[in-house]
């Protein structure tokens, strides 16, 4: 009996390693038209050595630019299924933080473009770790940055 259970453990494995990147859960839609956050559970992505929080976020616009981004690399080939590089970019914003920052997105219309800020106000708690945000937006949106 003992036989039969793990050669059952030894054949099972392998297909659920196959199905990881289905796990990986859809973007889902932040209230401004277009923009979308992509979780960032089950993707592989590195933390920037010098993270730029919202004030400097890291914008790709292609997909060349996606296989070389330190960053995002590992993560390309999921991201590529997820992000239409004809008609969007992705904004990646990283920040060492806690889990009491606040962190805003905001879409503002100016001469009938949108422009979406984000934002990342530090909050009390002293649990400092890395924050990461991932989006999609579309590549004729204006990105503006807040500086705190």
């Amino acid at each position: 009996m003992r036989s039969a259970i793990l050669v059952a453990l030894f054949v099972t494995t392998p297909v659920l390693a196959d199905d990881r990147g289905k796990e990986i859960p859809l973007p889902r839609d932040v209230g401004i038209p277009g923009v979308r956050e992509i979780p960032i559970s089950g993707l592989r992505i590195a933390f920037p050595a010098d993270p730029g929080g919202a004030a400097n976020p890291e914008i790709i616009t292609s997909a060349e630019q996606l296989a070389m981004s330190r960053e995002l690399k590992e993560a390309a080939e999921v991201l590529k299924t997820l992000v239409n590089f004809e008609t969007e970019k992705l904004v990646l914003i990283a920040w060492v933080g806690s889990f009491s920052d606040q962190f805003t997105i905001e879409g503002t219309t100016s001469d009938k473009r949108i422009t979406v800020t984000f934002r990342v106000q530090p909050g009390s708690a002293l649990d400092y770790s890395q924050r990461i945000r991932l989006f999609a937006i579309p590549k004729d949106m204006g990105v503006r940055t807040g500086a705190k």
